[in-house]
């Protein structure tokens, strides 16, 4: 009997994990399928106000975030529209003051809400995702950041692929619709 005990619980351990294993996939695939709808949702932008319409009002509501803040530090050299205060400006350095020299990410549990990033929204913002955008040489430097209302949303222990691509769609669309044409 013994070895017949063994068997059954090792088969139920294996159907139980087959079951977390289907479900974590499905789950994946849906975030993947909602990061390419908002993708799609930039890249069809007329125009920069346009493009930042999308990413504040449409993105949220496709990733279920509670804001998305698009962020350049001040610069004499090259200047970013503001679209109406969607797009804050950040003093001088405060990008590598936020995410550090070394970082492009940073991934907030709890206590993101920044009033210098997520303007009147900060009050709401418990977890948030950082990600420097450096749209191209001679463009001043910023963040997009990813906030919800609920902690621990975000965490440092998890992988940031998606946001990574996600920030990298819109940092090309930044470029698109701010580099000069030559």
């Amino acid at each position: 009997f013994p070895c017949r005990t063994t068997h059954t619980i090792d088969w139920l351990l294996f159907k139980v994990i087959r079951v977390i294993w289907v479900n974590i996939s499905k789950s994946n695939l849906e975030t993947q399928s909602r990061i390419h709808r908002a993708v799609l949702a930039l890249l069809n932008a007329r125009g920069f106000e346009v493009f930042v319409e999308a990413l504040q009002d449409l993105v949220p509501e496709l990733l279920d975030l509670d804001a998305i803040a698009l962020c350049f530090e001040e610069s004499e050299d090259a200047t970013v529209p503001r679209c109406g205060g969607r797009v804050r400006r950040l003093t001088a350095g405060a990008v590598d003051q936020v995410l550090g020299e070394e970082n492009d990410v940073w991934l907030l549990p709890d206590n993101a809400g920044d009033e210098a990033i997520f303007g009147p929204q900060a009050d709401n913002i418990r977890s948030a995702a950082i990600v420097r955008v450096a749209p191209f040489y001679g463009d001043p430097v910023g963040i997009v950041a990813f906030g919800v209302a609920e902690p621990d949303y975000f965490s440092p222990a998890q992988a940031h692929d998606l946001i990574m691509f996600l920030a990298s769609v819109i940092e090309f669309g930044v470029r698109r619709w701010l580099t000069p044409a030559q």
